[in-house]
């Protein structure tokens, strides 16, 4: 954008509706329409960080609260040493995927944000951590029917999400992360 910088997207829309930008063949491309924020764009003001409670594979999970209805919920950041563009391409992809899900043992999927950094995605809180957290943190002390339980929601959660994979066309997320066990 010839070295141009904008401070949030509004900038960045308003610039370009009222100037465009010159391509290489000397012709001028202007934004007539801006295009609607989508059904899963957030923005910073609509969520609330509460506190750290952990780390994904990219960055930094927090606990946080929905600011329109209070809904908790867990916030990924890309952490300040990926606020790469490599970073933001898995993420866009990890929130591509994840909007596509509706179902009770798949993790809820919120919305992302990247009005301006950190980017972040916002998804269900799992109040008790995952499923492998339980199991870590309880060992032994989960009874045998509570395990077959987790083991069915699972199950119930992977089969949605290759029935769902193979009439979209999409592949399935890269770890089960997305598996939501109460």
């Amino acid at each position: 954008m010839n070295g141009k910088s904008f401070n949030d997207v509004r900038q960045l829309v308003d610039h370009f509706t009222s100037r465009g930008v010159e391509l290489s063949a000397g012709e001028t491309l202007q934004l007539r329409r801006p295009v609607p924020k989508g059904k899963f764009q957030l923005v910073h003001r609509d969520i609330k960080l509460q506190k750290k409670i952990g780390s994904g594979a990219y960055g930094t999970v927090y606990k946080g609260v929905l600011v329109k209805d209070r809904c908790p919920v867990a916030v990924k950041r890309i952490d300040s040493d990926n606020k790469n563009e490599q970073g933001l391409v898995e993420m866009m992809k990890e929130a591509r995927v994840m909007q596509l899900y509706d179902h009770p043992n798949i993790v809820k999927f919120f919305g992302y944000i990247v009005d301006r950094t950190p980017y972040l995605l916002v998804m269900e809180l799992c109040q008790d951590g995952s499923v492998e957290d339980k199991l870590r943190t309880a060992g032994r002390n989960v009874s045998t029917t509570r395990r077959v339980d987790m083991a069915a929601q699972s199950a119930r959660g992977l089969e949605y999400l290759h029935r769902r994979t193979a009439s979209t066309g999409t592949s399935p997320p890269a770890t089960a992360s997305s598996l939501a066990a109460s």
